[in-house]
């Protein structure tokens, strides 16, 4: 299969910005290359890449997009081309407690607009499949460690700055004006232990909230609803009608007040 990697950098930077440093024939763990377009960033990260392009703001950047680099590919056709456009691949062997990286965004948004660290606009004229965003997890053989194909955290805090309240949401689904989803999350075709796994260290005030309009709540289809002996039914909002099964019978109650029984062992 043929493969097409284009990477194209564009710099966009007017005449006065600071030129690169030439490239020098050094080892391959030296810097090669810095480039700093003015305005020159107050804050940048201490990177030790063999080159590196920085950027900030300058007040001519007031309207329009300010880009440091950018990557294009269009209009490739053929039946043996697999065209990608940025590809990056990382091979390590580190020690626990360090982290391997493969591509890595940090955001940091101080102001009123939205922003993302990640965008993606998967945009779809064709019939082919289109996807936004694909994992393919593949656990070897000898391999001991956990395997997550997707891993989102929560943090309270950010290096030595203090946090103060809950992240809105781990995964947000929305739809524009006319736009709809046929399935919000879909397992298609897959073979799972637990669909969906609430573990025994979360908590929290419901595991599921439908709050919107359906015509059916929750279906099942064939499947089985298994709840543990004792567990109650509630059958209105403030809980206090509910339904429970223990050994030998089944409880109807108003609060704590049993009010009728269908005995279900004639021994009990």
């Amino acid at each position: 299969m043929k493969r097409t990697l284009l990477i194209t950098l564009f710099l966009f930077a007017p005449s006065a910005y600071a030129q690169p440093s030439p490239p020098t024939a050094t080892p391959s763990t030296s810097i090669v290359a810095r480039q700093v377009f003015e305005a020159a960033p107050t804050l940048a990260p201490g990177l030790n890449a063999s080159v590196a392009h920085s950027r900030a703001m300058a007040p001519s950047d007031a309207a329009g997009v300010t880009m440091l680099h950018g990557l294009y590919l269009e209009s490739l056709q053929g039946s043996t081309l697999m065209p990608w456009a940025f590809y990056a691949e990382l091979r390590t062997n580190h020690a626990p407690g360090r982290d391997g990286v493969a591509v890595y965004a940090r955001l940091r948004n101080e102001g009123a607009g939205w922003a993302t660290a990640v965008h993606a606009e998967p945009i779809a004229s064709g019939s082919g499949t289109t996807i936004g965003v694909n994992v393919e997890a593949s656990p070897l053989q000898g391999g001991t460690g956990r395997v997550l194909a997707v891993n989102i955290q929560a943090h309270n805090s950010y290096g030595s700055e203090p946090g103060g309240r809950a992240t809105d949401a781990a995964v947000n689904l929305q739809t524009a004006l006319g736009a709809s989803f046929v399935d919000g999350v879909r397992f298609d075709g897959t073979k799972t232990g637990t669909g969906l796994h609430f573990s025994a260290t979360s908590t929290g005030t419901r595991a599921i909230w439908v709050e919107g309009t359906y015509a059916v709540g929750l279906d099942v289809g064939s499947n089985p609803i298994r709840l543990n002996a004792g567990t109650p039914i509630q059958l209105e909002a403030t809980g206090q009608v509910t339904i429970r099964y223990l050994p030998g019978r089944i409880e109807f109650r108003m609060g704590s007040r049993v009010i009728a029984t269908i005995v279900t062992d004639a021994s009990a």
